[in-house]
């Protein structure tokens, strides 16, 4: 088999060696990498889920507080309160908008949209 290459056995198993070292380090490099993009994947799934968690939550208990502030508001087929102070039925409250959205006072004094 070594005698249809050139170069003597040594010089080839020389060159062999260090290809196949070179191979063995890119090898352990590429897996380290993986390893460690493995792990920031984990982290980043575990955040998410908790910030989306939390989201759910407070989604839920705006529309709670929204219910309890207005509830003539939140059942069906009835007119909301009137809009706060400052807002007409014609003015677009959101930029852009063509209508004032339908308002619900807040305990604080505030007004909220309910949608």
């Amino acid at each position: 088999m070594l005698k249809e290459f050139l170069s003597s056995p040594r010089k080839l198993a020389t060159v062999f060696r260090k290809g196949r070292d070179a191979w063995k380090d890119r090898a352990q490099v590429q897996q380290r990498r993986a390893k460690s993009l493995d792990g920031k994947v984990r982290d980043l799934v575990r955040s998410r889920d908790r910030w989306k968690a939390e989201a759910k939550k407070l989604k839920q208990q705006l529309r709670e507080l929204e219910q309890v502030a207005c509830p003539v508001a939140a059942s069906a087929g009835t007119e909301p309160a009137a809009p706060p102070v400052g807002i007409t039925a014609g003015q677009p409250a959101i930029r852009g908008g063509s209508a004032a959205p339908p308002f619900c006072p807040l305990p604080n004094g505030r007004a909220s949209r309910s949608i």
